[in-house]
């Protein structure tokens, strides 16, 4: 039942520009971030599988770009690279990876392969009709 409210959660909160402090606490946890999940007193996202993929899936949601995305996963503050990662994968599938800044994506290591996997993605994803 928790996973589900959780994922309720997600359908329900409003855009990122809406969100109040009580909905960033239902996204990321109560606030400020308590051990073991992170040094304490730093407001975000802790390192827990749960609210990483509650906040993924609230990002890929509410995004209209790739960059959007990234920015959000970012602004959310505490332990974010795996949500960044998630997100940006997902939404460059969806919207591809022109509007990334040059800079973030010259030195990605495996980057041709990585643009051969996101056109093969956004394929699949267009073959969809949602």
């Amino acid at each position: 039942m928790e996973f589900y409210n959780n994922l309720n959660t997600v359908n329900t909160s409003p855009s990122f520009a809406e969100l109040s402090e009580d909905d960033y606490s239902k996204l990321c946890g109560p606030q400020p971030i308590t051990k073991p999940y992170y040094p304490e007193g730093i407001t975000g996202l802790p390192s827990d599988a749960m609210y990483t993929a509650l906040n993924a899936l609230y990002i890929v949601k509410h995004s209209g770009s790739t960059f959007e995305g990234f920015k959000q996963a970012i602004y959310l503050g505490g332990d974010v690279d795996s949500v960044a990662s998630i997100t940006t994968g997902l939404l460059a599938g969806r919207y591809g990876l022109e509007d990334m800044p040059p800079y973030l994506i010259e030195m990605v290591e495996g980057k041709n392969k990585l643009l051969n996997l996101v056109d093969l993605w956004q394929d699949y994803y267009h073959s969809f009709k949602i």
